[in-house]
């Protein structure tokens, strides 16, 4: 069911696909979670070009320090309803 309103962000998830099956749930803080913003940011090579280096940083800065992230690691083994499973439970 989707919803016309705007939601609250409650986290951000970071999937690292390794060889086995853990279940493996690490939150991630401080430098960890800029790094993450930074790495995962669509078309970086655009915000210094369009001068929104500052901007960038500073809103990385903010979603960092107001939204939980964590890096879960995962296999090819591990479904996506255990995944979703794994993140519901995380929140409850």
């Amino acid at each position: 069911v989707f919803t016309h309103h705007s939601v609250p962000l409650a986290g951000i998830f970071v999937l690292h696909q390794v060889n086995e099956r853990p279940k493996e749930i690490h939150p991630l803080n401080g430098l960890q979670k800029i790094e993450v913003l930074d790495t995962h940011t669509y078309r970086p090579f655009m915000i210094g070009r369009l001068g929104l280096l500052t901007w960038h940083f500073d809103l990385s800065v903010k979603i960092a320090s107001q939204i939980p992230m964590y890096a879960i690691e995962r296999s090819n083994l591990f479904s996506a309803y255990e995944l979703a499973d794994t993140i519901h439970n995380l929140f409850e």
